[in-house]
């Protein structure tokens, strides 16, 4: 058995999702070039929402040309403006239409309950059909802590650092 790409995605990105509460909110009129610390839950925000600036937990002061990028994409995907330059039609601005959308939807993602709230799953017994903890730090399979799923990691996936426990698989498709 293997984990398939969208699911590994989809697990990640709820995984790097939940311990994102807080009450910050976006306040200011921010565009490329600008250094502000706002940029940081900016970055934040693009990133939860799948428009990945840099790896969660690296964000930077700096609204450099990926965080443009990102915000740009995000701007069309949501109808708010798909051309023109941040003078002239706000693409790529974070101006009060973005801005109020990124809260809003800020908001309800800080409305999921941090990670030490959830429920903990020991694997075993818990009506799971899998449960992998990567913590075998090296080989080619994953022990199924809930039964006997045990996983076959392809193509090369390299062992690293954990953010929990004391392991991670970390694959290096580019999606």
């Amino acid at each position: 058995m293997y984990l398939n790409r969208t699911l590994f995605s989809f697990l990640l990105l709820l995984l790097c999702t939940l311990p994102l509460v807080s009450s910050a909110q976006l306040t200011k009129t921010l565009k490329q070039g600008d250094t502000d610390e706002e940029v940081m839950l900016l970055q934040r925000v693009l990133t939860t929402l799948g428009k990945t600036v840099v790896p969660q937990g690296e964000e930077t002061p700096y609204f450099g040309s990926l965080t443009a990028s990102a915000l740009k994409s995000l701007q069309c995907e949501k109808g708010i403006v798909c051309s023109g330059d941040p003078a002239s039609t706000g693409f790529g601005l974070l101006g009060t239409k973005t801005r109020a959308l990124l809260n809003s939807l800020w908001k309800s993602l800080s409305s999921i309950p941090a990670r030490s709230n959830l429920a903990q799953v020991s694997g075993a017994g818990s009506g799971l059909v899998a449960y992998y903890t990567f913590d075998e730090g090296s080989g080619t399979t994953a022990g199924d802590s809930a039964g006997s799923n045990t996983g076959t990691l392809t193509n090369g996936p390299t062992w690293t650092t954990g953010k929990i426990g004391s392991g991670a698989v970390q694959f290096g498709w580019n999606g």
